[in-house]
């Protein structure tokens, strides 16, 4: 740049400064855009708790007695005109009594505090409470009061994709512009038939209350965000439960930190755009009507062990997996008792290994825009994906940033749902969902807490990775449990009962080699690592499935895979220059021997695949022993069988070992790393092992020119 062209800029600039300054001085300020970015969750947070806590001992406030026969008010701020109360100052209102059919509306400039006290309003064609102008406004329920805001006629709450008053709809029961925020102890039933029943165009936000919310459309909707932090909630919709909806970076989150909340949706539970945060609290979510008979399998001979008797789990959750980690020392038993007449596999002693790393880092590329909707069935003998029910549907209703009307994505009804990640600290939370439970367009990490799910679909589903480092999660029905393109498994008591793969490491599949990203939209090759835990299978497909790499390096594993030979309980991608390992922890992978396939040779731990003379049927005992007799496995079956994949540390190379399965025994002396008969796979065999060896000797190259 020339020194003239600089002196041109120069002054333009000074002159821009010049004409602020002069601007400041006579107007008071520079105009702030009216696309800037609106309060921030944080802040939004921060006012709501300082006007609960100033509404908590109030004086001085404006009072309004609600009436059919003339409405009252003492204090200033407020305009009445018939049964329409208008409120147009900053401030505190308290409002009592009853209209049958008006409004509640606030027109102001900073925060407004409606503290309802035993208060009933209602509106038959629009918002029943309406801020169109304030920064935050909250709704404080006093102690021991019942309140209730209705738009709309009462109707029926059905399938918003069925329901026409739906189509173009805007509005809720309680309704702003602007920051809204729910507080208090006492009890609020917002009912939103003409849309909603509680939304924000900006942020919502609840710290208590007893709220009994009912809406043709969705329940909560924060356009920018949600935040739960307490109060009981219970949520019946022909939508969404909870929403965002902004797809601006940064917004479109949904956080629940506590509370008791019940959904029962026709649509998502809780759906958030971009980020899905779970906390704390209880929550329990239907969907869709349920997992009902969704997912397309007969679970009569599949379900998890119970301590009762004759006790049939084909509707029930299972027993919970036992906790604690195993550093050293012997797992607890997997309880027993009848397996809809079978017995189930009993947890072995032994020694784990521990997962003394960090977890692995979360791969790269981007993200499918598909939200996880149809999926490739990788085999073409298992059951078909269930289809979605008729009474569900996707996110049909909403508003944008400066209004309430409905969108129209894509039908869905899962469980939690979240655009970019999805991450679960704590809480307790029960699913039972016509389509996924857990489901994420992104990345999902559940850190801790205690799931339990139903699904018609997949149980746990990312679309790019998924990381379990601890909690407690029993997926008692699903047609897929747990789907992603990579899969860890670092901790935690895990639970899979699925009619199709247990396990899914995906990222699509080729008859003839290799893998495509139609599954996930990664380019990644899929991996599947259960490093750290104790994980419980039961499968009609696949059992552990990858379509890329498969390791198993600690932690107590036990898989019930495939009747049928057209999938194995063990699968790896071969085909596509995939591993399978076996390096640490105990795993046993009970199946059939179609499929059957054994752990790789650069396994670091000693395996062995048998295929016993016969099949053999369920309740079938089985005891893995060494040359001196003592017993190193031993558990009973859940299904009928015929091959057995087993490693362990209690393994040694050279050593001789029998397996006894009900009268018929076996020996095998180790002589290689992974012994036994050799395993069979889609597509594998030298096919695969040419792509794996040319995998390797990349890695060692790089590795030597590294150093």
């Amino acid at each position: 740049m020339n020194r003239k062209t600089k002196g041109i800029l120069i002054a333009a600039l000074s002159l821009i400064l010049i004409g602020a300054v002069v601007y400041c001085a006579v107007f008071g300020s520079i105009p702030v855009s009216q696309n800037a970015p609106a309060n921030s969750n944080a802040e939004a947070i921060e006012t709501a708790l300082k006007l609960s806590e100033s509404n908590s001992s109030v004086s001085g406030a404006t009072e309004i007695l609600l009436s059919d026969s003339g409405t009252s008010v003492k204090g200033n701020g407020v305009s009445v005109e018939g049964n329409n109360v208008s409120i147009l100052s900053n401030g505190t209102f308290i409002i009592s009594g009853s209209i049958s059919d008006g409004t509640v509306s606030v027109e102001a400039t900073e925060n407004v505090s409606l503290i309802l006290n035993n208060a009933e309003i209602c509106s038959s064609q629009s918002n029943a409470i309406n801020v169109v102008s304030a920064s935050h406004t909250q709704i404080f329920l006093n102690d021991g009061t019942e309140n209730s805001v209705i738009s709309g006629e009462k109707q029926e709450i059905i399938s918003a994709e069925e329901n026409t008053s739906v189509e173009g709809a805007s509005g809720a029961a309680i309704y702003s512009k602007g920051d809204l925020s729910v507080a208090g102890t006492g009890s609020l039933k917002a009912e939103g038939y003409i849309n909603n029943a509680i939304a924000s165009a900006d942020n919502l936000v609840i710290l208590g209350g007893n709220i009994t919310a009912s809406a043709v459309n969705n329940g909560f909707k924060g356009n920018d965000s949600v935040t739960i932090n307490g109060g009981t909630i219970n949520i019946t919709c022909g939508n969404d439960g909870i929403k965002t909806d902004n797809t601006d970076e940064g917004f479109g989150t949904v956080d629940i930190n506590g509370g008791n909340i019940v959904i029962n949706s026709f649509g998502d539970g809780v759906q958030a755009d971009s980020v899905l945060t779970v906390s704390d609290g209880n929550l329990e979510i239907t969907t869709g009507g349920g997992a009902g008979e969704s997912a397309k399998s007969d679970f009569a001979d599949m379900q998890m062990p119970s301590g009762e008797a004759d006790k049939n789990f084909s509707e029930e959750a299972p027993p919970e997996m036992p906790s604690g980690n195993f550093n050293g020392e012997a797992p607890p038993e997997m309880p027993s008792g009848d397996f809809n007449g079978e017995a189930p596999p009993e947890m072995s002693s032994g020694d784990f290994e521990d997962f003394n790393g960090t977890p692995p880092e979360k791969p790269t590329g981007e993200m499918s825009d598909s939200g996880g909707g149809e999926k490739t069935d990788r085999d073409g003998d298992n059951s078909e994906r269930p289809e979605k029910p008729s009474g569900s549907f996707g996110n049909f209703g909403g508003f944008g940033e400066s209004d309430n009307s409905t969108d129209s994505d894509s039908s869905s009804s899962k469980g939690l749902k979240s655009g970019t990640s999805l991450t679960v600290n704590g809480g307790t939370i029960n699913i039972s969902s016509s389509d996924d439970a857990v489901h994420t367009n992104g990345t999902m990490v559940i850190n801790e807490g205690t799931l339990e799910i139903s699904s018609g679909d997949d149980g746990l589903h990312a679309d790019t990775s998924l990381t379990v480092n601890a909690g407690s999660i029993t997926i008692s029905k699903s047609y897929e449990g747990i789907e992603s393109n990579m899969i860890y498994v670092n901790g935690g008591n895990i639970s899979v009962t699925a009619s199709d793969d247990g396990f899914n490491a995906n990222g699509g599949s080729s008859m003839f080699g290799g893998f495509s990203s139609s599954d996930s939209g990664s380019e990644d090759l899929p991996t599947l690592k259960i490093s750290r835990g104790n994980v419980y299978v039961n499968a009609n497909g696949d059992g552990l499935d990858s379509n890329g790499d498969l390791i198993i390096e600690g932690g107590e594993v036990v898989v019930n895979g495939p009747t049928n030979d057209g999938n194995g309980a063990l699968d790896s991608g071969t085909e596509s220059g995939g591993s399978i390992l076996c390096n640490g922890g105990t795993v046993i992978a009970i199946g059939s021997s179609g499929m059957a396939e054994s752990f790789d040779s650069d396994s670091t731990q000693c395996s062995f695949l048998i295929k016993t003379d016969s099949t053999h049927e369920a309740d079938t005992q089985i005891t893995i022993s060494d040359e001196s007799g003592n017993i190193i496995y031993e558990c009973k079956s859940a299904k009928s069988f015929n091959s057995i994949v087993f490693g362990s540390p209690e393994l040694k190379l050279n050593g001789t070992y029998k397996i006894t399965v009900g009268d018929e025994e076996q020996s095998i002396t180790l002589d290689s790393i992974s012994s036994g008969e050799s395993g069979f796979s889609m597509g594998g065999g030298m096919k695969g092992f040419g792509q794996r060896q040319e995998r390797k000797e990349a890695s060692q190259k790089n590795e030597n020119t590294d150093a």
